[in-house]
């Protein structure tokens, strides 16, 4: 191709452009087609839509950087180019309002939404979804207040009632990477209800066998429940189970993916000690000291963790309520697990030193308030498969669900219900519960029929137990004799924004937070 200079000085003459410059311009819906490839395919469509923007506007008339202005004149036209660069403008801007109205919509409406669309991009966009789910593991949880506490308040500056959760036991079938409905269905419900924690009790996955996809499993967890809690601005304290990574030798590379796992999913809590997290850990929530144990396996704890759990109980003697959770129980409360507990003496008497208000744990899969000595001690119900019969006599099995209580500022534990599938609107009432569960030397008794200190008038029920109970010197007759007809509490009323109603208790009949909660 020769080109004719129009310069003055070289009329006449004819300059050739050497051969290796010369280029043949494509059709123009084919370059059309190669560069909106080469912007939508090859460069990352996440994170960096806010610098292709940028450049696009910044590159003196450049098309997203790939073509010169006079190139894309020539072939285009100016006009054409400014409409495109308008509509991918327009494009770039309705991706970030539809991403911003689906995270707000999680936060708001529940996870089944999230869920779903979590697991949508992990299938079809990989890529897309490791971007996403590596920006939320970063993105700090926000501020927020309930009961004048702070999820990342120092210590008990910042005092009201601590607003708990707990889930466990949420795991199906063997290697299984989705969960159940009620699941999906109990993370909506307690986005509504705004606690300031929720608590896992371990068995979140379905391991303890080798071949299976770990990553795969803790991946479906996280969709379906940790990345909606913390859209929400609920943090997330977890404990392992038996399932998720039992600590032995021969579940070690289990063991190692939980570690990984949980680092990555650190809550923004205020931790006293997390030298050993995920494995055992302890934070301060207002008023109240959490303290998270390996009990992953049956048996004892190891002297290591005795030593490091007797400072952190010593240390916090001065918070009103102190709280301890892990997987295995104390004591067995259900069929078929009589011989899967700690059992252990020595940790029983730590509790009752440095008076420890509950141990939560899960493995159970039954729930049941129970106390021993000065201690309550709680058995959650599964939220997953497998509920179980309580250990007496004409027993159902126990209603699968979600446990919530509240912690006063003064002590004590408060309004502990467990709220059952599907619609988590109606209580296990303790009338049906039995008076006594257990066998053998460790037997718990209901705590409903236990005297309590009630330092808080902000509650119906609960307290702080001050006189030790001993199970096997109460008899039937004697725990008949302090039962008392529970108020039936067929539903949770719910305010505008779906949140639990605030009502006084006089509204007998119906569960209600009470009006004074925020001034305990």
């Amino acid at each position: 191709m020769l080109k004719v200079s129009t310069d003055a000085s070289a009329k006449g003459k004819v300059r050739k452009t050497p051969s290796n410059a010369r280029w043949r311009p494509l059709p123009r819906t084919l370059l059309f087609h190669w560069n909106l490839s080469r912007a939508l395919l090859l460069k990352p469509c996440i994170g960096s839509a806010c610098s292709l923007s940028q450049s696009m506007l910044a590159s003196d008339g450049a098309f997203i950087g790939m073509a010169p202005t006079s190139n894309m004149d020539r072939y285009f036209g100016a006009s054409r180019v400014r409409r495109l660069r308008g509509l991918f403008i327009l494009l770039l801007l309705g991706v970030f309002v539809s991403v911003w109205c689906t995270q707000t919509a999680a936060a708001q409406a529940g996870a089944t939404q999230a869920g779903a669309g979590l697991r949508m991009l992990r299938t079809f966009f990989p890529s897309i979804h490791a971007q996403y789910t590596q920006h939320a593991y970063e993105t700090p949880v926000r501020e927020r207040s309930f009961g004048g506490n702070r999820s990342d308040a120092p210590f008990y500056d910042q005092y009201g009632p601590l607003h708990v959760i707990v889930i466990s036991d949420l795991n199906s079938s063997y290697g299984s990477t989705d969960y159940r409905t009620g699941v999906h269905d109990a993370v909506q419900e307690i986005i509504a209800r705004r606690p300031d924690v929720v608590i896992s009790a371990g068995d979140m996955v379905a391991g303890q066998r080798h071949g299976l996809d770990y990553r795969a499993m803790w991946q479906g967890f996280h969709d379906a429940v940790t990345l909606p809690l913390k859209q929400a601005g609920i943090p997330l304290l977890v404990t392992a189970g038996n399932h998720d990574g039992p600590r032995t030798p021969r579940y070690a590379y289990q063991r190692e993916l939980y570690i990984d796992e949980w680092t990555r999913h650190k809550p923004k809590v205020t931790f006293i000690d997390d030298t050993h997290y995920p494995e055992f850990y302890a934070v301060a929530m207002g008023a109240t000291f959490i303290v998270a144990i390996d009990a992953s396996t049956v048996g004892a704890l190891d002297t290591e963790q005795m030593r490091w759990l007797e400072r952190q109980l010593r240390a916090a003697e001065d918070f009103p309520v102190k709280i301890v959770f892990g997987h295995v129980p104390m004591w067995a409360v259900s069929r078929g697990r009589e011989r899967e507990i700690i059992g252990d003496d020595e940790l029983e008497a730590l509790f009752e030193k440095y008076r420890v208000d509950a141990f939560i744990a899960g493995h159970d899969h039954a729930y049941y308030p129970g106390v021993r000595g000065t201690v309550r001690y709680i058995s959650t119900p599964a939220l997953g498969t497998g509920p179980r019969h309580l250990l007496a006599p004409k027993q159902q099995r126990s209603p699968r669900g979600f446990v919530e209580f509240f912690t006063g500022v003064n002590g004590g534990i408060y309004d502990l219900e467990s709220w059952k599938v599907p619609d988590f609107q109606e209580i296990d009432d303790r009338a049906t519960l039995p008076m006594k569960v257990g066998s053998g030397r460790a037997p718990l008794v209901r705590d409903d029929l236990v005297e309590m200190d009630r330092r808080s008038t902000s509650f119906r029920h609960g307290g702080v137990i001050t006189v030790p109970v001993d199970p096997r010197a109460v008899s039937e007759k004697d725990l008949r004799s302090l039962a008392h007809p529970a108020p039936s509490k067929a539903g949770a009323p719910r305010d505008k924004t779906g949140r639990p109603a605030r009502r006084s208790n006089e509204s007998s009949g119906q569960r209600a937070l009470p009006a004074d909660l925020f001034r305990d």
